[in-house]
């Protein structure tokens, strides 16, 4: 947790584009919410049989939602590559004058390789964290009280289970994390020491053919990229496990929801319109 709280402070340059980013992913989800609601009203408007013009209408607020949504999305891809840009660039820059600040006896003391993977695919790997994984969660967090908050204005008891349906999504993976993270770290070191090698061995081509190493060079830079394909494949296993439990926590979080509403529309504590907006 130390760690991710550290990489809070990269953020620091790209305030004025993370809210802004924050702001569009509001309005996406805005987007899903009216949409929903529209979706509901019209479906409802048939079974109470209200005039069709009422229906075109939510057809219409529906399918303008869907287009406001196609461009906001567009722009939301636009802000995340200009201010990844930025950030990697600005991190790039602080480990290069760390870099100098240390002088030229620091860098005879290490590899090229673990230098120039460090600049380059060690700085690429932050860039989900710290352009899109920051602002989901404000928009997560936002938007998940807005919903609450709407549900418990339709009915309490649909609204508990909601919460607790979002509890168990959001929470739930948490318990095995120190788990799946001692497994992705180990991926992670394992190919920035394959990627090292790899730069190395490039830079010193030249030396290894004049000494006729090469051949000997590559079976051991093949036989690490098999151990490395090895940690991939079961490190993605472990990721699509850990993704696989969010679906199903988000799944039964909606088929209990759903069936608390019918359970209230029985009862006669809920209107039909109202499950519709759970529904959807």
């Amino acid at each position: 947790m130390n760690f991710y709280i550290r990489l809070f402070r990269f953020t620091g340059k790209i305030k004025k584009e993370l809210a802004g980013k924050t702001a569009i992913g509001l309005l996406i989800t805005a987007t899903y919410i009216l949409q929903a609601i529209c979706m509901a009203r019209g479906i409802s408007s048939v079974f109470s049989r209200k005039d069709w013009l009422f229906l075109v209408l939510m057809i219409t607020v529906s399918a303008c939602c869907i287009l406001a949504r196609g461009f906001l999305i567009k722009r939301n891809e636009v802000v995340s590559k200009v201010t990844a840009c930025r950030v990697k660039a600005h991190i790039r820059e602080i480990i290069m004058d760390k870099i100098l600040m240390l002088g030229p006896g620091y860098l005879s003391s290490v590899r090229s390789g673990n230098i120039q993977a460090l600049v380059t695919d060690g700085i690429e790997s932050l860039e989900n964290f710290l352009v899109n994984y920051v602002p989901q969660l404000f928009i997560v967090f936002i938007s998940a009280a807005f919903i609450v908050f709407y549900i418990v204005l339709l009915d309490p008891v649909v609204a508990l289970v909601v919460f607790v349906g979002m509890l168990l999504a959001v929470f739930g993976p948490q318990i095995g994390m120190r788990f799946i993270n001692k497994y992705i770290l180990g991926y992670w070191q394992s190919y920035a020491v394959l990627n090292s090698q790899f730069i190395d061995a490039m830079q010193g081509m030249s030396t290894l053919k004049v000494f006729n190493a090469s051949r000997k060079k590559g079976s051991e830079l093949a036989s690490d990229a098999r151990r490395l394909y090895k940690k991939a494949v079961f490190e993605t296993s472990i990721s699509l496990t850990d993704s696989a439990l969010i679906t199903l926590a988000v799944s039964a979080g909606y088929a209990f929801s759903i069936a608390a509403g019918c359970w209230r529309v029985t009862g006669g504590h809920m209107q039909i319109t109202e499950l519709f907006t759970v529904m959807f």
